[in-house]
């Protein structure tokens, strides 16, 4: 285990993109708090908050070519809001204050 989080560190260092994985399906892990896990085990692994974000949003998106998840007037809004910043304290991540999905946004 301590080598997979000297190769995660290694690969943030590296600037290799590292792609948040949950096992959500698999029997007993939950879809969403497993992905939360992953993200504070990849910050305990060296990956900065930063980092560890994008590898849970933009960048399987880039990587699997899906279109930009971009907040913009016109483009579909699914996003949730935390009680407080996870860049203060990760463990906001775990904090969810509201999910909105498929809302169009305009100005």
């Amino acid at each position: 285990l301590e080598s997979h989080r000297e190769s995660i560190a290694r690969a943030g260092t590296l600037g290799v993109a590292v792609l948040a994985g949950s096992d959500a399906g698999s029997q007993g892990v939950r879809h969403g708090e497993a992905l939360v896990d992953e993200i504070l085990l990849l910050l305990d692994s060296g990956l900065s908050i930063e980092a560890a974000l994008k590898s849970a949003t933009s960048l399987p998106r880039r990587h699997w070519a899906n279109a930009p998840a971009d907040l913009a007037s016109g483009n579909r809004a699914d996003f949730i809001a935390l009680a407080g910043s996870p860049f203060a304290d990760p463990q906001n991540l775990r904090r969810l204050d509201a999910v909105v999905r498929g809302e169009s946004l305009s100005r």
